[in-house]
């Protein structure tokens, strides 16, 4: 297993004293974790595919790929902080990108990763409890969405750090786990909403055409955008200039930063720290209480047709 799943297996881990009382089994969770995380190391991505097509060669360390990537995109978000000349205007920038890259790197990994049930086959005829596994599967989705998280905001983070002081990064560092609550029901919103739409055996297909869109949005903004605003526009650009930003969920997170570092905040940025703080977690509150139960029956259906293909 890889040095960073190690690292967040430890991690996770380090809860052992709360699941126990919860009725967990140590030892099978911490087995089906390492077993998960292994395969993590081993499931192809874009590039393995493509390298494979050429030498077929077992798989390894797709972690960290996959952190490498997220590293190098959050690069890209930097793009932000060049935008406008004021902070609210700067983290609205870096927290659209922040969440539709992560929406667009979460949307193909529900299935596969995030809500596997394939491993159901082999877990459910073993001796082992129901909330073993329930917790099993929580903790997995809690470390692949830090292996994304993590390498993504770190180059903002350093940024805000060196500009802004440490100080800085203590409201930004709940915010980005906000931020990532809020992309998560994002994720389950459009997922409820293509099953609601069409069948489980079209529903690949539609994610593909999905991610194809995304790719081409986030080529044609960093093609077209910095024509189109130009240098001058650049500097002057501010997003408090407008009405209706109140409407962008980037906006409220953006705010919330500015509100809870004690600075000159208007009344739409009081009004978006209350949203930024109050609706990720209620929303993922919905999203457990009421979508969450068809929701993985039909994912268990998309799983299902996949492997009859």
């Amino acid at each position: 297993m890889h040095i960073f799943n190690r690292f967040f297996l430890s991690v996770a881990m380090l809860g052992k004293p709360l699941y126990q009382r919860l009725g967990v089994h140590i030892p099978h969770l911490e087995a089906i974790l390492r077993i998960k995380l292994t395969m993590d190391d081993r499931r192809p991505t874009t590039v393995h595919q493509t390298q494979r097509n050429k030498k077929d060669k077992p798989i390894s360390g797709a972690t960290l790929g996959t952190m490498l990537i997220s590293t190098i995109l959050g690069c890209m978000f930097l793009f932000g902080f060049a935008i406008g000349n004021d902070m609210v205007t700067h983290l609205t920038v870096f927290f659209t990108m922040f969440i539709f890259m992560l929406a667009s790197t979460l949307i193909s990994d529900f299935t596969s990763v995030l809500i596997d049930v394939r491993d159901n086959y082999i877990i459910m005829p073993k001796p082992v409890s129901d909330i073993t596994v329930v917790t099993a599967r929580l903790l997995h989705i809690f470390i692949h969405v830090c292996k994304l998280v993590l390498p993504m905001s770190l180059p903002g983070l350093i940024y805000i750090g060196i500009t802004q002081g440490i100080l800085a990064l203590v409201p930004m560092l709940p915010l980005l786990l906000l931020a990532t609550l809020f992309t998560i029901f994002l994720i389950n919103a459009i997922y409820i909403f293509i099953l609601k739409v069409t069948t489980p055996q079209k529903f690949q297909g539609i994610i593909s055409w999905i991610q194809i869109v995304f790719a081409i949005l986030i080529y044609a903004a960093y093609q077209v955008l910095p024509r189109l605003i130009g240098n001058d526009g650049f500097e002057k650009f501010n997003v408090n200039s407008y009405t209706g930003i109140i409407a962008a969920p980037s906006y409220w997170f953006a705010a919330a930063w500015q509100v809870l570092m004690g600075l000159t905040a208007t009344t739409n940025m009081y009004v978006g720290t209350a949203m930024a703080l109050v609706l990720p977690p209620f929303l993922m509150w919905i999203v457990a209480k009421f979508l969450a139960p068809s929701f993985n029956r039909k994912l268990s259906m998309i799983s299902g047709s996949g492997g009859d293909g």
